[in-house]
């Protein structure tokens, strides 16, 4: 329907792929593999074990509200996403500009919850 053209990637990094799927499509641009790019994340909540686990594991808010960085913190709210992200390089008069970017993996992690320390 597009009309796009070139190769397609899916990335699976659990919380992270949009900004993967994102740092790739800017690297493209950097090194002249391409002079546009369509980034798109999608997230759904299909079934509902997931949600039933981690609201038994005490991960998810009780009572249903995200309090980042805040006293009230008491989870997190699991929800459904779309969203697409156009890249180019050399537009004449861009949006917004996205100068760089940096994916890292330190290892394995000491939970599901817990990062690598």
């Amino acid at each position: 329907v597009l009309g796009l053209q070139g190769p397609c990637s899916a990335y699976d990094t659990a919380c992270s792929t949009a900004l993967v799927a994102n740092h790739a499509a800017i690297r493209a641009l950097q090194l002249n593999e391409c002079t546009a790019a369509l980034v798109s994340g999608v997230t759904l909540m299909l079934l509902p074990d997931a949600s039933l686990a981690f609201a038994t594991a005490g991960m998810t808010s009780a009572n249903g509200h995200c309090h980042t960085f805040d006293t009230r913190a008491d989870g997190y709210c699991r929800s459904e996403a779309v969203c697409s992200l156009s890249l180019g390089a050399g537009t004449s008069s861009p949006l917004a500009r996205l100068l760089g970017s940096c994916v890292r993996q330190d290892g394995r992690s000491a939970s599901l919850t817990a990062p690598n320390g």
